[in-house]
């Protein structure tokens, strides 16, 4: 099943790859992605090796885990487990789409966006590319796309122009399969985290999807270079 998705996911990007973005914009006006979300509906945990017997060796308690199944200069797809209570930050998929199927479990998705969408590519060039820190701890407008509880079965979607900012929060021990379509690139599309300030993150959202202003923080170069260790030092890259 999932090299049917692969395969499907390949034949989209080929469509990208010829069009741009726009394909990104208008998926579902492509039989290629409409075979994606037919076949990662009838995917399940158990295709992927995680069943209750082996249960603990994929989430342990206050860790996240993250198996990469493919990953290449078109698209990466993995598995992210998150144990109970456990975070994964604000971050964003700039210029990008993102396909997600919670496995097993359940758990809250925030997503947002910035008032001004280029932002994400530019504060990233800058401190990557130009090595010019002086945009660390720009305060940026941004707008609540949702936030929202997510169940087994359920499938997310994230496109260049709608909800591209995201975090997770697992409510459940949850399996989290990820399709980066396309992958980052370090060129044009880093991977940016952020803070949310003056919010409380532990507390569901009664706003639903309505709109809510947020101020947010990009992270400064030396933050998402320790956050990266950190994760790794956890088993999580």
């Amino acid at each position: 099943m999932l090299k049917s998705i692969v395969q499907s996911a390949k034949e989209f990007l080929e469509k990208y790859a010829e069009l741009g973005t726009e394909v990104l914009l208008n998926c579902r006006d492509y039989s290629s992605f409409q075979t994606i979300l037919s076949e990662l509906k009838q995917l399940s945990k158990e295709d992927l090796g995680i069943r209750t017997n082996n249960h603990t060796e994929y989430f342990k308690e206050g860790r996240i885990s993250y198996f990469n199944i493919i990953e290449n200069d078109e698209m990466c797809v993995g598995v992210f487990c998150l144990s109970k209570g456990s975070r994964l930050s604000l971050h964003d998929h700039p210029g990008m789409m993102v396909l997600s199927k919670v496995l097993c479990g359940k758990l809250q998705r925030r997503n947002m966006d910035l008032v001004d969408k280029s932002t994400q590519f530019k504060l990233a060039k800058k401190v990557y590319q130009d090595n010019d820190l002086s945009s660390i701890g720009t305060i940026l407008d941004a707008k609540l796309e949702s936030d929202r509880v997510f169940c087994s079965g359920d499938i997310m979607e994230l496109s260049p122009n709608r909800g591209n900012i995201h975090s997770f929060l697992a409510l459940e021990d949850t399996a989290l399969l990820d399709i980066l379509l396309p992958n980052y690139d370090n060129k044009e599309r880093f991977c940016n985290f952020y803070y949310e300030l003056g919010l409380e993150l532990d507390i569901l959202s009664a706003k639903g999807d309505e709109e809510e202003e947020v101020l947010m923080r990009a992270d400064t170069k030396e933050e998402k270079n320790s956050r990266w260790q950190n994760q790794r030092e956890q088993g999580c890259w």
